[in-house]
């Protein structure tokens, strides 16, 4: 890759909300013998700028599936010590120990990777976001002190998804409410992070996180009750949570005989039903 390309690139991963990187890329492509790649970086970004709901049966979507099988042919994905294949677009990605893309391309990229523990995230963060435009993240095996920590990385001002996956507990949860780092959070997996009453309020009153969606807190072993709901269906420092998934059903049912459960609903209708 030339220099300009390498600029062009380094502005795609450095502002992965931005279309405007991705398309000048993609033109860059177009004028370096890269047609199919370039098609399918702009047929998908028109693609996500489409409801989630339209996006599934758009011609669109049939073309980006086309292109991807034309351009990026072979078998495996990027997965350390696997033994696997490399798809061509995905060459350049590197392979980490503890390190794992996820196999989706969105709006012309990967963009997701899980990262094994924090030492893992401290260890590879650097070469991870410079590879690509990542804009969600899973980290496993944390701790609630490591939370903060994590929070101060400056790529996660980048994110627009997050899962962690340990003890998050309380103290962890007040850490994801008091930071500033999560204004373009669409959606947080807490689904086994040992969700509680104190920890779920402090997310109800969280200011940064006006651009939240989905909220996951599947996997109900750290104290949630009804008490923890109802903080959620009053917050106004949420105003665009449209849906809190992975709620246990004994949990909503013990709201039966009150209107908690119906106000659930209501207030979260993309939430799914089991």
């Amino acid at each position: 890759m030339s220099s300009d390309g390498q600029a062009l690139f380094r502005a795609v991963c450095e502002q992965p909300w931005e279309d405007t990187p991705r398309l000048v890329y993609a033109d860059w492509l177009e004028e370096n013998g890269n047609p199919v790649r370039a098609e399918f970086i702009r047929v998908q970004v028109a693609l996500a700028q489409l409801p989630p709901a339209e996006q599934w049966l758009h011609p669109l979507a049939a073309r980006a599936a086309e292109l991807r099988k034309q351009g990026d042919p072979g078998k495996g994905e990027v997965k350390a010590g696997r033994g696997k294949r490399v798809k061509r677009w995905s060459k350049d990605l590197p392979v980490l120990e503890g390190v794992e893309w996820t196999a989706g391309y969105h709006r012309g990229f990967r963009n997701g990777v899980v990262f094994a523990s924090m030492h893992t995230v401290l260890t590879f963060e650097e070469m991870v976001t410079a590879a690509a435009p990542v804009d969600w993240v899973q980290v496993k095996g944390l701790r609630p002190f490591m939370v903060e920590a994590l929070l101060t990385r400056p790529w996660v001002r980048r994110l627009a998804g997050l899962s962690l996956w340990g003890e998050v507990g309380t103290s962890g949860m007040e850490a994801l409410a008091r930071t500033d780092a999560l204004g373009r959070l669409e959606r947080l997996d807490l689904s086994v992070a040992r969700p509680t009453d104190a920890g779920v309020q402090a997310l109800a009153t969280a200011t940064s996180l006006t651009n939240l969606r989905r909220l996951e807190l599947e996997i109900n072993t750290g104290g949630l009750t009804v008490n923890g709901l109802a903080d959620l269906i009053n917050a106004p420092a949420l105003p665009r949570l449209a849906a809190v998934d992975g709620i246990d059903w004994p949990l909503l049912w013990r709201a039966r005989g009150t209107d908690l459960q119906e106000r659930f609903y209501q207030r979260f209708p993309e939430t799914y039903r089991r």
